[in-house]
């Protein structure tokens, strides 16, 4: 189950045994072409009148569909529905008068189809009449054989290790996967088609094999990014289905982009700007994501563009309005219009200028206050290069400060101004991310602000802003997971203690398979708490199935928004590892085992008092130190415990590291006022 990069082709054995070629996923074709539609295409495949279409739904079994619904070419015009345990195959219109035939001709409801995909090296090897060749059965053998050692290995380190994973269903799939796999070799020479497919088979229950062996943490964040494509609230319902079936608990909702915001904004209308991105007009996607998204324990956070608003050459609808807002370019001082960046060909606001900072400020506090946002998650917060803006208002301010037009600075002639110039820039920045966070934490203390640095000035800048952030969601975007720890382990050494630090991953973005997407979030683990995907709009069936089997398999608290509920989870699942693990397999002696349950209740004790006495989410001013106190009672016993010889190594250390974890959870609590 390697990470295989090559492109992958597609194709369905129907019910009468013959072969049809379909384009790759989501990639419309060109004529006389057979594309493949799945839910993160939408909700419609959006086909012309003249597209025959078949509606498929999955069976149960891995690769395994149902044809439901065959449309002629005389279908709806904004095509098939897309089913959201299924897809749409589409035979786009050609020049021949029976274009779409293959669809109407060998496809009929009731029929059970089955999906193959190959790598081009298999599409080489298929015989010149479509059929597949033995070295095509080959490779798929190889390919099942080295997904069912790498399942394997992984339940064999979970037993090493102490994991509290379902060992019964792992083995269960093991079993399906080798007993396909063996049938696939018994028909390698007769019959290479069916061979390959049993190897397909032989994978997918590897797969879920895999991700059964995996360890869930029921304290962290999981988080999606998301622009909405919503039409309605039906179709945000159907979105949220989809996102609460993975397990995730966080959803970083693309709020404000392109200088627009997809809610009916009170603030932009009293400054003259368009109140709302016309594509949602007549309803409001925010209002209904923040509802429906509670009905499902996933919480909202408005993920917004900061000072860059799009790339409309007339500036967008802020700086149409507004362009003395423009952040202007070294290259464009004298214009009458904004003009772009010319290194990224964005519009930026500027943020020197209190006036859009404080428009900014005003979206996020309607985010927040009028509809509830959970948190507010900053992208774009800085000038998009050193040495930037030119616009009158900077210019006039640091002449008035310093004494001298920034505009007649040279890096290279007087590199001591050029530097004092770019340093009170970056100043004027951190000032624009403090007044963010002072705003909406008087607005509402429990409001997690979280940045997402992309890598470049926000990386470096992340160390500054450390204070005035309470997560930090690093754009750790890289298809190798050693380089995704890396990335977060640089980031994390910049933070001052009390932060928390989220892997931010891209594996559906770049098409990653679904072994892959969640390898990924294993990749740092042990130094984040917990992980964001970018973005769910390219989240596929499998990736959904396999979060939900594997890593995200238990229900989880969010440690950023709930912390002190987060360190309670915790301990509840110290417990459980205790009785359900460590005890029954000898990893904990009876004596060690009962010190630590005795410890474990003195804090669950001191906890429920605490919860019990509190006002809301806020607890008792000692609250942290009583709770830091109960976990040193159990520190105490776990020492103990390896002092005697009554803890396994592997238990010991992982005892350690959900302590830790959770005095990580406590400091972050006190400091940022978040319970």
């Amino acid at each position: 189950m390697k990470l295989h990069s090559s492109p992958t082709l597609i194709d369905y054995t129907l019910a009468d045994g013959r072969n049809v070629p379909v384009s790759p996923v989501n990639r419309p074709g060109g004529t006389e072409k057979i594309v493949e539609y799945m839910p993160v295409w939408g909700y419609y495949t959006g086909t012309k009148v003249t597209a025959a279409e078949v509606v498929l739904v999955e069976t149960g079994r891995p690769t395994c569909y149902r044809v439901v619904e065959v449309h002629p070419p005389s279908g709806p015009r904004r095509g098939s529905s897309i089913p959201g345990n299924g897809l749409v195959l589409s035979a786009l219109p050609g020049e021949t008068a029976d274009s779409g035939g293959p669809l109407l001709a060998h496809f009929r409801v009731g029929d059970l189809v089955t999906r193959h995909e190959r790598t081009p090296a298999e599409a080489d090897q298929r015989g010149n009449d479509g059929g597949t060749s033995r070295p095509a059965a080959e490779q798929g053998l190889n390919r099942a054989e080295d997904s069912i050692r790498t399942a394997e290995a992984s339940l064999d380190r979970a037993r090493e290790e102490y994991a509290n994973v379902p060992f019964r269903e792992a083995d269960s799939r093991l079993s399906s996967a080798r007993e396909r796999l063996e049938l696939a070799r018994r028909l390698a020479a007769a019959s290479p088609a069916e061979s390959v497919h049993c190897s397909r088979q032989a994978e997918a229950w590897a797969l879920e094999g895999y991700c059964l062996s995996l360890p869930s943490r029921t304290a962290e964040a999981r988080g999606v990014w998301y622009r909405p494509v919503e039409r309605n609230a039906e179709e945000v319902g159907v979105t949220l289905d989809r996102m609460a079936a993975s397990g995730l608990n966080e959803l970083y909702l693309e709020t404000f982009f392109q200088g627009y915001t997809i809610f009916p904004s009170r603030t932009a209308c009293a400054h003259g700007i368009a109140g709302q991105n016309p594509v949602f007009a007549g309803w409001d996607p925010l209002d209904v994501f923040v509802k429906e998204a509670a009905k499902r324990g996933i919480a909202v956070h408005a993920w917004i563009n900061g000072y860059m608003v799009g790339i409309d050459p007339s500036g967008g609808p802020i700086l149409r309005i507004h362009p003395e807002w423009a952040a202007v370019p070294r290259d464009s001082v004298g214009r009458d219009q904004p003009a772009p960046d010319p290194g990224t060909g964005y519009f930026w606001m500027d943020i020197v200028n209190p006036e859009p900072r404080g428009y900014l400020i005003g979206l996020m506090k309607e985010m927040v206050g009028r509809y509830g946002a959970a948190g507010v998650n900053l992208d774009y917060m800085r000038f998009p290069s050193d040495g930037f803006s030119y616009s009158r208002y900077v210019r006039s301010a640091y002449a008035e400060e310093i004494g001298t037009d920034p505009y007649d600075l040279d890096a290279d002639t007087d590199p001591a101004g050029w530097e004092h110039w770019t340093a009170w820039l970056r100043q004027a920045e951190n000032e624009g991310m403090k007044a963010v966070y002072r705003e909406l934490k008087a607005l509402a203390p429990q409001t997690v602000i979280s940045a997402a640095p992309e890598p470049g000035p926000e990386a470096d800048r992340i160390g500054e802003w450390a204070e005035v952030v309470d997560v930090v969601i690093p754009q750790a975007y890289f298809a190798e997971s050693d380089r995704v720890r890396e990335s977060v382990k640089e980031h994390k050494g910049k933070l001052a203690e009390g932060c928390l630090i989220y892997s931010g991953l891209y594996p559906l973005y770049i098409h990653l398979d679904a072994f892959s997407t969640v390898t990924q979030l294993f990749a740092a683990r042990d130094l984040d708490q917990g992980a964001s995907l970018f973005s769910f709009g390219q989240a596929g069936r499998p990736h959904v199935k396999a979060l939900r089997q594997g890593p995200w398999r238990e229900d989880a608290v969010s440690p950023g928004l709930h912390p002190i509920e987060a360190v309670s989870r915790l301990i509840a699942e110290l417990v459980r590892d205790l009785r359900e693990v460590y005890l029954p397999r000898g990893a904990a002696s009876d004596r060690t085992g009962g010190a630590l349950l005795a410890a474990i209740e003195a804090f669950t004790a001191e906890y429920d008092s605490l919860r019990e006495a509190a006002s809301g989410p806020v607890m008792a001013p000692d609250a942290h130190d009583r709770l830091l106190g109960c976990l040193g009672g159990v520190h105490r016993a776990v020492a103990s415990g390896k002092a005697e010889g009554g803890l396994h190594p592997a238990a010991e250390r992982r005892l350690q590291d959900q302590l830790r974890y959770a005095e990580d959870l406590i400091s972050y609590s006190r400091k940022k006022g978040i319970w």
